[in-house]
Parts: structure tokens; sequence; C-alpha cells
């Protein structure tokens, strides 16, 4: 029935802010208004305005640039086609303020850089990006990793808050959230609002041996987007999604305040993000770890039918099987219906010993 099976198992070591109504000044008129300024109109600040802010930061003030500003002016360029090689290196995204993964995907010629952008250093940057935003009644966005596939790590006629310098990393056996009960204690790591998952688990796990309920994509952000909009991982069924395991986060809101929000203290605020999306900037986030399980592994390879009718028949049982022995805490699933009648299969298993693994 089936042409092919390959499997191999290995051990293997482990925002836009709220829609407030804001104010921006013209001469010596306060404009209310919910809609943004424009770069085109008045009340846009000047460039003097521009370099007093760029002299109050600790970082720096860019103005991005569309990685596909070469092609635009000659795509048969090496400079373009050097671009266009490296458009899905996650790497290469990360490393420019006007790059993100959404680029290279779809609408990638219209894709938009931010007017500008701050490249902060820590909390105090982000504060006075924010209260420039809210006196000029500027549009923000935020890129960390840039993994938004809706495009909403830029914005044309935003201004774009870059978080990705700000990796700090700190992992409390004991941590207390501020203002809790002294009983509320968590094993813990913090980590700053442009951490990626490859530093986190870097630390959680190859320093500490302990386990984040992280995502299975290393580049993506480990206080951004994963857990503030869900955060489901391979182990989720184990250990919850990303968004649960959040303890405390420290955010910069709206209105340019510093605030805690955990269990204890900005309740509606802890709640809001645990899922609910960009609710305010958050520049650092505390995330519950877990012991390490006895035993974890991958499994990966590939099933190939040998012709149409096989394949439906195997998708079929495939499902089947994946209900009946799959669908449980040890497993964390990763595959794919292939063209040319192929599934292809990359699944991380825990506490399951490789006999028993190999048995399921």
């Amino acid at each position: 029935m089936y042409r092919k099976i390959t499997i191999s198992c290995v051990l293997v070591s482990i925002f836009a802010l709220a829609n407030s109504q804001t104010s921006a000044k013209l001469g010596d008129k306060t404009l209310k208004s919910n809609c943004r300024c424009l770069p085109s109109k008045p009340c846009w600040p000047d460039q003097q305005q521009w370099d007093t802010l760029a002299k109050s930061l600790k970082g720096k003030l860019i103005k991005p640039i569309s990685p596909f500003y070469i092609c635009e002016k000659n795509s048969d360029s090496e400079e373009c086609k050097s671009v266009l090689q490296n458009i899905k290196n996650p790497f290469y995204m990360q490393s420019d303020a006007g790059r993100n993964e959404s680029q290279g995907w779809y609408g990638a010629w219209y894709n938009q850089s931010s007017s500008y952008a701050v490249e902060v250093e820590d909390t105090h940057d982000i504060v006075k990006a924010v209260n420039f935003a809210r006196e000029y009644n500027l549009r923000i966005v935020i890129k960390g990793a840039g993994h938004d596939y809706l495009g909403r790590s830029s914005s044309p006629n935003a201004l774009l808050i870059w978080t990705h310098n700000m990796r700090d990393i700190e992992y409390n056996k004991h941590f207390h959230p501020q203002d809790c009960p002294k009983n509320k204690e968590y094993s813990a790591v913090t980590v700053g609002a442009g951490t990626r998952w490859l530093e986190a688990y870097n630390v959680v796990t190859n320093q500490h041996h302990q386990y984040v309920q992280g995502g299975g994509c290393t580049t993506v952000g480990a206080a951004g987007g994963f857990p503030q909009g869900g955060g489901f991982g391979s182990w989720s069924k184990e250990y919850g999604t990303g968004a649960g395991g959040i303890v405390q986060a420290e955010v910069v809101t709206a209105d340019g305040k510093v605030v805690i929000a955990n269990e204890c203290q900005n309740q509606d605020l802890f709640w809001a993000i645990k899922g609910g999306g960009t609710y305010g900037i958050v520049t650092n986030l505390t995330l519950r770890t877990h012991k390490l399980p006895s035993h974890f592994g991958l499994i990966s390879g590939e099933i190939t039918a040998d012709s149409d009718k096989a394949y439906k028949n195997l998708i079929k049982e495939f499902l089947l099987f994946y209900s009946s022995k799959l669908n449980n805490e040890h497993w964390g699933e990763q595959f794919a219906f292939r063209p040319n009648n192929k599934i292809t299969i990359a699944m991380v298993t825990q506490g399951l010993a490789e006999k028993e693994a190999l048995d399921t």
C-alpha cells in the first residue's frame, strides 16, 4: 500500500496601543482625535522635534528601509538577488528595523516600513517613545523578533518601537511576584522584551536543567506575540500554553506609566496580556519553568503512498492512529500533508523512554 516509510528516532537535549482618545498639539490648539497624525499633516513632528527625541534616548532613532527598496530600483541587480536569497532567513530579517517575517511571503513589494523607529535599549527609552507618540498623536507599532505574519511588526506613517536589544535573562528558582503573599513562589525565568526562545532555552534548559513552555521556532520572541497571543507549543498538552505560564509582566501603558501586572496587582491588565494581545508594551516577562521530564526525544520521517487512493486511506488511518495513540500529554506533533501523496512527521516526546515511544 505504501511505497516508502522512513522513520528515525533520536534523543535530543534540549502594538498598536489601546485605542483611547489622544491629543495632538497644533500651534496653540489641542486637537482631540482617534485618527493618528500623518507625515503630510501639520501635526507631524518637524526635524528639530525628532532630533530632540533622538538626543534623549539611550538607544537610536532610525529611519527603517524596506529590504525591497533595492529591488524596486533594479530587480536584476546583485544587491536585489542577495536580498531575495535572504528573505527566508530569520536572522537576516531580524537584524534590521525595516525587515519582518511577513515580507517575502505576501504583498512583499508593497510592504511599507514605519516612518521612524526607536531602537530601544531599556524601559526608559520605551517610555520616551510612547510619550513622544502621545504628544504628537502618532501611531505606534512594536517589533521584537518580527515574526508577525499579519504584518503588524511594521506600519507606514507610524513610530516603530524595536525591542530586539532588550535581551536580559534571569532565572530564579524562588521567584516571588511583586506584592503577592509570601506563599506565592515559582521557579521562573524573566526575559527582556527582545529575548528569543533560543536564548531563553539556553539559560533555562542548558544552564538550569528546567523547561519553559515556548515555541518550536527558536527565533520567535519569548516575550512578544507568542505568549501574548496564547502560545501553543509542542508540550502544551502537559505544561499548558505560553500565556498560561506568565507569572508577571512589566508593562509600559499608553499614558507612559511603567506598571507591574500579576495576579496580585493590575489584575485586569495581567489577564488581558495573557493571550489577549498588546494592551501595553511588555518590557519584560516572567514565565514559569518546570522540571525537565525524565525522558524526551524526537521522531521524524515521512510516509509516501503509491497512489491517490492509497493516500486518502493513509490520511484516514493516520488520523485514527493520532486520535487514539498520540493525542495525549506525551506527544507534541508537527506533521504535514504534502503534495505527491506524502506525509512528513516531526514529533517530540516527553515522559516516554525510547522503547515506549517506538512501541506506541
